[in-house]
């Protein structure tokens, strides 16, 4: 805040604290009304949180007079006299109080009066707050402008509304019962709040950090269903073209504002290609001002959503609505206060028979309202693939991600946006579908008619429990960045790729796509490996960080179980196969290169020891980035 000279003070529940006086006049409410104390306070309490006096309000309702008020039980805050003698150093102090007589004394008792520079009191000047003439007189006396003042009490309707009119910037100190103070419109918001005295120092020495501490979140989200029918992408079907809606598609956008601007994107597809997807963050950017790197693209992977290759107009209709997301959720940015943990819930099966390890975490990230406490917005990262449906629908559909969006979000009143971090092993635990596919036959798997519905409620019970406990945290910030590593995949020879093809069909029904031609072309052309720069984008908020790759071995390695990796983020680069799983082969190493070759730049599967160079490479990037942390 440039310019300012003067910081006024209310006295009662912003430099001392009120506590001890309230508990006795609630005690002698309580026993001329011939009731508990524990009623009185709670009364008491609801009429605070109506915005009214409750300790007027409870004297009345239980027809008994209000006792005076005893100063000798107020104490000075813990942090008052560090706060005020650090801050007299920069600025003048003033206090705009309403108080009995004696006020002077008071402060003179508590050893603060040194520190003062004008007392502005009501019994000694004859007039009140929230009455303007209160200011005018502190503003007179100080030689000093509005604009060139700051406000710091803890009542919204007696110190920040009658500062705001008055031209001056307002701190709003969440203590006493004036914390419970609901918001009715925007005049009555503080340009500042913090919860306690050493807080306000952040603002006023150290407003450079206290910014970057500052984290704000805008949200917005649109229906990106399809009008008409389009070629559905996700599994080999034969007739691709979509049959009606189920549920519609969405995308949902985050916009995060610390001391740098980024955003979080989740589409309901089973993924864009790098090409498609680098251009749609390349928009975004501009809208944001920001490089593309600040923005990241997370797919739901549903295998019932639009081909966005195949439908450019589709494509360019959801690029359009994105940015419209994007531009409504800068212009609702609001400060919010971030908590985190994880529920463990088996929602999914690994399908592949080597192994039956599985990521059971289900992350929450909670983000609230600062001024109401409510949730803005809960994002839930999972681990299931999202084909619960199977081929045999063609009925467009975000799959379970929808039904946990709509199950979720009526549980905890609040917009629910689902993060795919499924490994390519993990199949859903619940499954729809007159076949019994391949990534379906472990005993594990369970078939329903109603799996969507149970995948949710699977993960909304599991997340309830969690929910109430997480603790969000105040002064964090935000941090998005990317690292590029060089992978490599080789291309069959002719008579490998035949063999490969030969299982395909056996295994999946999968007939031949073209993809052998291109095989034997790039063979004629003397073509033997494939290279590809691949991005690692990482999103963290405080411990909590993710982005795309192997999740539970990454998360190992670095002891941090909030260390999320993703799949599908930032377009489709299919599956990451582990040593083991490489030398297994089957639909995720081999077979479904011949359905999504085409939207990638490369025929094969990365090399057996290319997703131990991926995990290295992002543990080396997370250790540099914690030990710049660290020095800071």
């Amino acid at each position: 805040m440039d310019g300012i000279k003067w910081l006024f003070f209310d006295i009662g529940s912003t430099l001392a604290d009120e506590s001890l006086a309230y508990e006795e006049i609630y005690r002698k409410i309580a026993k001329a009304a011939n009731k508990t104390y524990d009623f009185v306070y709670e009364k008491a309490l609801e009429y605070y949180k109506q915005n009214k006096r409750g300790d007027k309000e409870v004297s009345k309702f239980l027809g008994v007079e209000k006792p005076i008020w005893e100063p000798q039980y107020e104490r000075l805050y813990d942090d008052a006299k560090e706060c005020l003698e650090r801050l007299s150093r920069k600025y003048k102090i003033g206090i705009i109080a309403n108080q009995i007589p004696g006020t002077e004394q008071r402060l003179e008792k508590f050893g603060i009066r040194k520190y003062i520079d004008v007392i502005v009191a009501s019994a000694e000047e004859g007039v009140a707050k929230p009455d303007r003439r209160m200011f005018e007189i502190a503003l007179e006396r100080a030689n000093c402008s509005a604009d060139q003042a700051v406000m710091v009490g803890d009542r919204i309707d007696y110190d920040i509304v009658p500062a705001k009119n008055m031209g001056m910037k307002t701190i709003w100190i969440k203590q006493g019962m004036g914390q419970y103070w609901i918001f009715s419109d925007e005049s009555e918001r503080p340009d500042y709040e913090v919860d306690s005295l050493s807080e306000l120092l952040d603002i006023m020495i150290n407003p450079d950090e206290c910014r970057k501490k500052e984290l704000q979140l805008g949200f917005a989200e649109a229906d990106i269903t399809p009008k008409k029918p389009t070629k559905l992408v996700g599994f080999y079907r034969g007739d691709n073209l979509s049959k009606g809606v189920l549920e519609p598609l969405m995308a949902q956008v985050a916009v995060l504002k610390s001391e740098e601007t980024c955003c979080l994107i989740a589409i309901d597809s089973i993924g864009f290609t790098l090409k498609l997807s680098n251009a749609l963050r390349e928009r975004v950017g501009r809208l944001l001002n920001v490089m593309p790197e600040r923005v990241m693209l997370c797919f739901s992977h549903t295998h019932a959503a639009p081909d966005a290759y195949e439908e450019q107009g589709y494509y360019e209709d959801v690029c359009n609505k994105i940015e419209e997301c994007v531009s409504r959720a800068k212009n609702n940015l609001s400060r919010v206060s971030v908590g985190w943990d994880n529920a463990i819930e088996k929602i999914g099966v690994n399908r592949r028979w080597i192994s039956k390890d599985t990521d059971d975490r289900i992350g929450i990230l909670k983000m609230c309202d600062e001024r109401t406490g409510y949730p803005k917005l809960l994002i839930l990262r999972v681990t299931a693939h999202g084909n619960v449906l199977k081929r045999d629908n063609h009925m467009v559909s975000p799959d379970y991600f929808g039904d946990v969006r709509k199950v979720a979000g009526q549980r905890f009143k609040c917009p629910v946006m689902v993060i795919q971090g499924a490994a390519g092993s993990t199949a859903p635990k619940y499954f729809c579908s007159k076949e019994t596919p391949v990534d379906s036959r472990s005993e594990e798997c369970v078939r329903s008619e109603n799996a969507l519905v149970k995948m949710a409620n699977l993960i909304t019970e599991s997340v309830s429990e969690k929910f109430n406990t997480i603790i969000t945290k105040k002064e964090l910030s935000v941090n998005m960045c990317s690292k590029w590593v060089t992978l490599i995949s080789d291309v069959p020879s002719s008579t490998a790729a035949l063999h490969i093809a030969e299982e395909a069909k056996t295994m999946c029904g999968i007939e031949n796509t073209g993809w052998i031609e291109k095989v034997e072309a790039l063979n004629k052309a003397g073509v033997r490996e494939q290279r590809e720069n691949i991005e690692i984008q990482f999103l963290s908020i405080g411990e909590w960080c993710m982005c795309g790759g192997f999740a539970l071995e990454t998360s190992r390695i670095l002891q941090n179980e909030f260390f999320y990796m993703n799949g599908y983020t930032n377009g489709c680069l299919l599956y990451f196969p582990t040593e083991e799983e490489y030398d297994a082969g089957g639909y995720e190493v081999f077979w479904s290169m011949l359905i999504y070759y085409k939207y990638l730049d490369r025929v094969f599967a990365f090399r057996r020891e290319e997703a131990k160079k991926l995990i290295e490479s992002v543990v080396d990037f997370v250790n540099e980035d914690n030990n710049k942390r660290s020095k800071l």
